[in-house]
């Protein structure tokens, strides 16, 4: 037999079988359940577990791995997830991770500021050598709540790799946290200066509180700080999801036209020194969203204290539209208006308007 055609059949042979381990490495199958220490790629639906390396607690990775885990919140959850690396150990320059803000590796890619292209996996690492990724959590912005992770190790030097543990942790805002929609009837609202600093110059952020269920609940926001640099600085508080929501009205509104991120707009401040708080402010009961929309603006020159707010939710009243009752068999329609009121029972008699229904016993014969 040709020597040169039986080499170039074992290279087939051998290319089938490398394609096969890096496809099964690299399809995800879904888990209902935590990851535990070694497991292979896959999404795991979990607000726990411990994430590791394919050599798991005492072993270290192998060489030609290529890898994704994709670790989100369970159903009916409506945090997000974290993972702390508490282990970290990789071969330089030649293995390591990048990690997407999402559900799959079209996500965004959470920098590691030390970004590395691999031509044997043909896609950037970021997180490799001493550069751990220490606490990773997504996005506000990311809906899912989820994180990818991608891995890839080349032909030869191995490493203790990395041990890390999963966690869900609340959607809700948190002091110095930037402009974004946040989801939570907990949290504490600051300007970019955090609970003890200022905020900066040059600052137009828009920030959106929303609660865990629009449909029983409304965001309520309590202000127990506020300071901004008085007829410059300055909010405007919209009822809804977006800045195109109708605006609330501030204990302290000064109608303005001036220029804020190089955009001119119409500003009803909200400028609350120390002794006038604290307010609250609520998204009304025509808000289907449950949300607030707080849009904030700085100028260019002296900066104070800010704000610092506590994020609650209130239980969203039930409305009749119309007040139209349907009677019980054991009631009749009262003669007189009054207030609102539902029954549940079987219908007997229908009416509209204001009236009600009243007892039997109520009511003058």
């Amino acid at each position: 037999m040709n020597g040169r055609v039986t080499l170039s059949r074992w290279l087939v042979v051998l290319s089938w079988f490398f394609s096969v381990a890096v496809y099964a490495q690299l399809v995800t199958p879904i888990n209902n359940r935590p990851i535990q220490p070694g497991d292979a790629g896959g999404t795991y639906l979990a607000c726990s577990g411990v994430f590791t390396d394919l050599g798991g607690l005492q072993g270290d990775y192998g060489t030609s791995e290529q890898v994704v885990w994709t670790f989100c919140p369970p159903a009916g959850t409506t945090g997000k997830i974290q993972v702390e690396f508490v282990q970290w150990a990789v071969e330089p320059n030649g293995d390591g991770l990048r990690i997407y803000d999402g559900e799959n590796t079209t996500a965004p890619v959470i920098d590691g500021g030390d970004t590395l292209f691999s031509s044997l996996c043909n896609h950037y690492r970021d997180y490799w050598s001493t550069n751990s990724p220490g606490v990773v959590t997504a996005s506000n912005a990311n809906s899912s709540g989820c994180l990818t992770f991608q891995w890839c190790s080349d032909l030869s030097v191995v490493d203790a790799g990395w041990v890390a543990n999963i966690s869900c942790v609340s959607s809700a805002i948190q002091p110095g946290d930037p402009g974004g929609t946040y989801t939570g009837c907990t949290g504490t609202f600051t300007d970019t200066g955090g609970t003890m600093g200022d905020y900066s110059n040059d600052e137009n952020i828009v920030w959106t509180l929303c609660p865990d269920d629009p449909t029983t609940q409304l965001i309520s926001v309590t202000f127990n700080e506020f300071d901004a640099e008085d007829g410059w600085d300055g909010m405007e508080v919209f009822d809804g999801n977006s800045t195109a929501a109708p605006i609330l009205p501030g204990p302290d509104d000064i109608p303005d036209t001036r220029t804020c991120g190089g955009v001119d707009q119409g500003y009803s401040y909200i400028d609350v020194p120390a002794p006038d708080a604290p307010f609250t402010v609520t998204a009304t009961t025509s808000n289907t969203s449950g949300c607030l929309t707080f849009e904030w603006c700085s100028d260019f020159v002296v900066t104070r204290a800010g704000w610092v707010a506590e994020v609650s939710c209130v239980e969203r009243p039930v409305q009749i539209e119309e007040c139209n009752v349907i009677c019980p068999a054991d009631m009749i329609v009262a003669m007189n208006p009054g207030e609102c009121e539902t029954w549940v029972a079987i219908p007997e008699v229908e009416v509209t308007g204001q009236e009600l229904c009243k007892h039997v016993d109520t009511v003058f014969y």
